[in-house]
């Protein structure tokens, strides 16, 4: 089941959960197994680490497994999310260590990856394009897990961006206009991806390059560790199209790679999903998206 589209909108992100009325929170994993098929399991790591341990449903889910960005099949996986909160035992008896290799992308490879670039305003300011209304380019290329290896292609300069990925439920015909009311019809959740950039081409045009041969080398959109549905988040307000969500980069020095010890980590972004603080907000973005 393929991902309809997914859109790169915010220049940071670290999803915090807020728990929606009548829905057990849960964060979605997909991870190698043994004999090399994909698992699937709810994240079990503590809150700001890196992923390392997962409470294994793969036998638990219907066969054919089905996509699970269907709200049928949310709550579905919030109500087992639900029984194996209730079950200590039960939990224990699924939890396993997982390995950072063997972590998956957190969504199916998406039809479509569209970003949009210079959206948000400190960014704009940083690079004196106040007043900028964003621009989008195109990502379509092969996904990849959270924690593999990204290649540097020759004589780059290569960049990280942590961004919000907001993975969108099921197509959306043109001219349909997203508000608050329709959202969760549209929008199924959440994703961390990184929007690795090769600096190179676009500093020597000063900007004026096209973005999308300088973003779509091989490996350079490592998605995960793991997909948050829309469903874990509150509204942040009654007009809200975004939950109300605090982000944060850290940045590991090579040494420290091993241990993965946040503490160890420089923070290097922060931001929150206040719209007010992008030039456009998610329903433009998927119109122009579309």
């Amino acid at each position: 089941h393929m991902t309809q589209l997914l859109v790169i909108l915010f220049f940071f992100s670290m999803p915090y959960d807020l728990n929606a009325a009548g829905h057990c929170p849960y964060q979605l994993v997909q991870f190698r197994l043994a004999d090399g098929s994909a698992g699937m399991g709810f994240a079990a790591s503590p809150e700001n680490e890196p992923l390392s341990k997962v409470v294994e449903i793969t036998d638990l889910l219907p066969e054919p497994r089905p996509s699970f960005y269907t709200a049928a099949m949310t709550s579905f996986l919030s109500d087992l999310q639900c029984q194996l909160s209730n079950n200590t035992s039960l939990r224990r008896a699924r939890l396993r260590d997982v390995h950072a290799q063997d972590v998956l992308p957190a969504i199916p490879q998406p039809k479509n990856i569209v970003a949009m670039g210079m959206n948000e305003r400190a960014h704009a300011r940083e690079v004196d394009r106040v007043g900028g209304e964003g621009f989008l380019f195109s990502k379509r290329m092969p996904i990849t897990g959270p924690y593999g290896a990204i290649v540097r292609p020759a004589f780059s300069i290569t960049d990280y961006e942590v961004e919000l990925g907001v993975v969108i439920r099921k197509e959306i015909s043109p001219g349909t206009v997203v508000t608050a009311d329709n959202l969760r019809e549209y929008i199924a959740g959440f994703v961390l991806t990184n929007d690795v950039s090769n600096r190179t081409p676009i500093l020597l045009t000063l900007g004026r390059t096209n973005f999308t041969p300088a973003k779509t080398y091989p490996s350079f959109l490592p998605v995960g560790p793991y997909f948050a549905p829309i469903e874990n988040f509150s509204p942040a307000n009654r007009n809200a199209l975004l939950p109300a969500l605090k982000m944060e980069t850290f940045v590991l020095r090579k040494e420290d790679s091993e241990s993965a010890s946040l503490p160890r980590a420089e923070r290097r972004q922060f931001g929150t999903t206040d719209e007010r603080e992008f030039f456009v907000g998610l329903a433009g973005a998927i119109q122009l998206a579309l």
